[in-house]
């Protein structure tokens, strides 16, 4: 009977071996599995950390005057899980920067790097790039007085001084060494500001129109009211609105009669000053543009048709109008990033 009840304990003895080793291999199981499910945490937390650190559209301001090559601190923070960032950006071009930002978890070993590039508009690039006071698709006619110039670039627009110009003298020297530009040439590609063409530049824009607008700056003692009629005073440089340099689209044919602006003007189809109105700056005009009834546009202009000027009408070049123009855009677009939305990786 004792031996019987002897082997009666084997069976016994072998399932609590079995189930004790399936739960040591649970158990290894499991442990292991936090730990991967810890380090994927990890990893995910250092890739948000990372992506943060690209999103701020803005460039650091030393590194718009830096030469290209520069790299500098752009950024550091900590997301409010205690995930940490650092990024650093250089200049590779005029108008194109590369962001690195890596991202580290609040805890954990875990690094993740990212890059983007980023385009900024650089204003000695963009009045360099111009190939003529009018580059357009069409074709230009004048007539009854009516006249496009292109041999005063580099002379400052009337009522300007050294405030608006002055510091533009050796960007224009080197975008326009002759002081002259050719009058109109074709337009080489689609109008729009370097990679932003006009459906882009419309989406960013203040909207005005379509229909006909009479641009007029409201003041109020020496405070410029901003709002979508105010496109700023080039008639008086000094006063309060002679530093609104406003960006305004229409996404239809606009008619501008009479009053002044300045700034940058983008119209998706026709476009006709009149009425004596004065606009001073970027004009982007993606159907037919009409300068007529003594108004007068001063700076550079893209149209993809036909360009007509006549009864009194003038489009006079000015290098420091586009300038002030292109410089106002350029900080109201920020960094733009390139290509849009993707993350360059691994890095």
């Amino acid at each position: 009977m004792r031996r019987k009840a002897g082997f009666a304990f084997v069976p016994l003895i072998l399932l609590l071996g079995g189930a004790l080793t399936l739960a040591l291999g649970l158990l290894t199981v499991t442990t292991g599995l936090r730990r991967a499910g810890r380090i994927d945490l990890e990893r995910i937390q250092a890739r948000l950390a990372a992506e943060a650190g690209l999103r701020a559209p803005s460039i650091a301001p030393a590194l718009l005057g830096a030469a290209i090559g520069t790299t500098l601190p752009f950024l550091q923070g900590r997301s409010p899980g205690g995930s940490s960032f650092t990024a650093v950006a250089e200049r590779v071009s005029h108008e194109v920067f590369l962001l690195v930002a890596e991202g580290r978890p609040a805890q954990g070993p875990a690094l993740r790097r990212l890059g983007r590039t980023l385009w900024r508009l650089d204003v000695g690039t963009r009045l360099g790039r111009s190939p003529a006071v009018v580059a357009l698709g069409g074709r230009a006619a004048t007539g009854g007085g009516g006249r496009i110039e292109g041999d005063s670039i580099a002379v400052w627009p009337s009522g300007w001084g050294p405030a608006e110009c002055g510091v533009w003298g050796s960007v224009l020297y080197t975008a326009f060494p002759t002081g002259t530009l050719p009058q109109t040439a074709p337009l080489r590609s689609p109008v729009g500001v370097g990679p932003l063409d006009l459906p882009v530049l419309l989406s960013v824009a203040t909207m005005v129109g379509p229909g006909v607008v009479h641009p007029a700056a409201r003041i109020s003692g020496a405070t410029c009211i901003l709002g979508p009629g105010n496109w700023g005073t080039p008639s008086a440089p000094g006063g309060p609105c002679g530093g609104h340099m406003p960006f305004m689209a229409s996404s239809g044919a606009l008619q501008v009669i009479g009053g002044e602006g300045q700034g940058v003007l983008a119209v998706a189809g026709d476009l006709t000053l009149s009425g004596g109105v004065r606009y001073s700056g970027v004009v982007l005009v993606g159907g037919r543009l009409r300068v007529e009834g003594g108004a007068r546009l001063e700076g550079l202009v893209q149209v993809a048709g036909d360009v007509q000027v006549s009864g009194g009408g003038a489009i006079v070049g000015s290098g420091c109008a586009s300038a002030r123009a292109f410089e106002a855009l350029g900080t109201a677009l920020g960094g733009v990033p390139l290509p849009d939305g993707g993350w360059i990786e691994p890095l």
